[in-house]
Formats: C-alpha cells, structure tokens, sequence
C-alpha cells in the first residue's frame, strides 16, 4: 500500500509528536500501544514535515528519534504543517472545485438547484457516471464552507441560498500582525493560513523565547474553550503512564500558559475531589461535553477568589494557605536583582527592609511550587521561614548538601 503524508485522525499523529518532542530519543520499542507498521508511518510522516529538526542517535537497542529546534533561529512554527496534512475524501475535494465554480457567477442557489446543476453540468458529463452526492451531502459541505467564511448564506423567506462571501480585507496591511500572532498567540494556526495568502514570506520577528509545543494541543484548547463559552461541564481523558486512558469529571473555568515552559494548564473545578484541580493539556488526549453546569459562577467564582494565590500548578490542598518569605541581600549597584524580584514576583510582595535587604512574601496554596526560583537566589538569601514546617526542612537540607558537595570538592582539589 502506497505511503502517504495525510492522516485522518490528528491525536494519533500529536502522540507520536508529543512523545518526540516532549520526551525526546523514542525508540521503536518503545511505542507498545500501536503496532510497529503504525510507529514507522507516523515517524516518516513526521520526518517528511519536519526533515530539518529530526535528529538521532544510534546504539545497540537501535535507532532513537526525537524533534529539537533552536527556538531563536527559527521565525515560523514548523509543527502548524501537521495541521495542514488533514487526510480527504474524493467527494470533499469534488465538490469543493464543483461548488466554487458553481457559484463563481455571484448569484445565490439553494442546496437543491446547486444538487441539479452538479449533476447535469459535472457528474452526468462522464461515461462512467461518478457516484452522484445526495442533497444532505451538499447541504453539509456548504454549510461547513459557511461556517468558514467561504460562502455567505442568504435568507428569501423559507429558503437558505447560498453564495461567495465577498472578501474585503487587504490582507497585506494584516501581514505584520498575522506573522506574530501565529508564532506567539493560542490557535496560532489561523494565523498560519492567513500568511499563505500573501505571495512574499514575513520573517520580522524573531523569539528569544519561542514556545511551540502548544501548537499540538490546540484542538484540544479550542473545545475547552468552546465548552466554557458554553459554561458546560466534560470528562477528560487523561494519558497514564502505561498509555491508557483516565477519565475525569470536571467543570474547565480557565486556562494558565507557563511563562517559563509554555506549557499550558487547564484550571477546573473536579467533581470527585470537591476542589479545584490544574491538568496540563499535553497530558489530556480528548475531551467529551456533557452537560450545561448550572453551578457554573459559582466555580467561577471560587477561580477568582483562588487567582491571587496560586504560583505554579500546585493545587495539592485549597482549604487553607502556607506562607513563605526570604530576604535577599541586594548592594546599591545590584539593582537588577530588586528589578527581577519586581519582575518575577507573581502573586507575592517584596518590601525593602533597609538599604541592602528585600523581602519576599507569599500566601499561597502550595509553597513547594516556589522553590525552583527561590533557589536561583541562593547566595543571596539571609533568612527564610515557611509554615509549612516540610518546605523549610527541604530548603535547609538542600543547603547542607550544597556546602557539603562543595566542601568535597574543595578537600578533592588540596589533596591534589
């Protein structure tokens, strides 16, 4: 059977593209859920789109593949092309060439007349006699085409009529703003298509922080988007480790982007916890609606009232808050470490305490989420205190190994 890059059903093909790029050097044995004619289809997929940043290494278990980028050098997203490869049926690419010429002489036709001039005009045309369509067929693709902004519908009493949408836009003077808007915005694939439509490429931006990983889950974000527009509740099905799936009743409220990752978390209230629970969203597979949720506000609300104390995605216990602070030690001609205090604090506070001394402090939820950064000011902190009597006994002992590894070094370099 020939190979071909399209696909049908694009969360087989974000799993293999999850699992290169997320995880990195995936080897063939190590995709058990699908058989290995599966795992060497979509590889070469893959390959075929992103030729540029596959990458391997080789050892006595075999070949292991994984998708790298130097995120700085490149001005557009290479992973919109999987979006692109969307398989089709010979009747969707049919009439997509029938319709348009169809409706080419401006005018408005009803399903039925577009369904009898199909038929003497085309399909009657050929000795063979194409498989004609059937009017619900016609009816679907043109309101699909509607929905896209292609065809504009026409109300005459009773009857829906269809034509070409009138395109307005002087889509050079949108360039600018659909080149950034596809590299650095959620759903950046509609900005993506857009700039096909200009003859010349925009490269006038460049990223020193260019995250592209969410471009795999932006199915998946745009139906929870959908469902809280529509304040409805759904079951996620989460990935386990083992590769089945886990559902999960909840009720999505917001959505939080990573600043440091990228990686984007859906905030929900669970119904089986009672609580409000993060999920990252390269860890859900698919979604399922299920109801409108009349309790809706009222998780809202309880989202609202936590935004002010939540730093990372930690959300171990909300019935009550830790509270967390150290002081760092800044001289006169360090500003920059006070201006990156400022700059990073996030839901806390910095209070200066004399000339040379800054305080942070937090109450939040889960005060282990904070520290990773706290660490980063090491060497600097003079005090640090938690309620959480836990995160205080990690903190000091990290600092007693710290000592002791150095300490170690520095008797290993006089002995020599």
């Amino acid at each position: 059977m020939a190979y071909s890059e399209l696909f049908k059903n694009y969360s087989d093909i974000r799993n293999f593209m999850r699992r290169f790029y997320v995880y990195g050097f995936e080897k063939r044995q190590d995709f058990t859920a699908k058989s290995s004619r599966s795992y060497d289809d979509n590889r070469r997929r893959l390959d075929s789109w992103l030729e540029d940043y596959m990458s391997f290494k080789s050892d006595a278990d075999g070949r292991a593949y994984r998708i790298s980028f130097d995120s700085s050098s490149i001005s557009h997203n290479p992973l919109y092309k999987s979006w692109k490869a969307k398989s089709f049926t010979s009747m969707d690419i049919t009439l997509h060439f029938y319709l348009l010429d169809i409706l080419a002489d401006g005018k408005a036709y009803s399903a039925a007349e577009l369904l009898e001039l199909l038929c003497s005009r085309y399909f009657n045309c050929f000795d063979n006699q194409l498989r004609q369509p059937d009017e619900s067929t016609v009816r679907n693709k043109l309101n699909e085409y509607t929905a896209l902004g292609m065809l504009r519908l026409v109300k005459q009493g009773r009857r829906n009529l269809y034509c070409l949408a009138q395109d307005e836009v002087n889509w050079r003077s949108w360039q600018l703003a659909c080149a950034f808007f596809s590299e650095a915005a959620p759903l950046g694939e509609a900005g993506s298509y857009l700039l096909e439509k200009f003859a010349e490429d925009c490269e006038a931006f460049a990223f020193k922080h260019h995250f592209i990983l969410y471009t795999m889950d932006s199915k998946l974000l745009y139906e929870l988007l959908e469902a809280m527009n529509s304040r409805q509740s759904v079951t996620l099905y989460r990935c386990d480790k083992d590769g089945s799936s886990i559902p999960q009743y909840v009720c999505p409220l917001k959505i939080y982007c990573s600043t440091r990752t990228g990686r984007q978390y859906l905030l929900s209230y669970s119904y089986a916890a009672q609580k409000l629970l993060f999920n990252r969203l390269d860890h859900i597979e698919s979604i399922e609606v299920r109801r409108a949720e009349e309790r809706y506000e009222e998780f809202l609300q309880l989202a609202k009232e936590a935004a002010p104390h939540i730093w990372g995605a930690g959300m171990l216990r909300t019935d009550r808050l830790e509270e967390i602070s150290f002081t760092v030690e800044a001289a006169a001609d360090e500003p920059f470490i006070v201006q990156r205090l400022e700059r990073e604090k996030r839901c806390g506070t910095v209070q200066q305490l004399d000339a040379e001394h800054y305080r942070f402090t937090a109450a939040v939820y889960d005060a282990r989420e904070l520290l990773p950064w706290i660490r980063t000011f090491i060497g600097r902190i003079t005090d640090f205190s938690c309620s959480n009597e836990e995160i205080e006994r990690i903190f000091y002992d990290d600092l007693e190994q710290t000592a002791a590894y150095y300490l170690q070094e520095v008797q290993a370099d006089g002995e020599e």
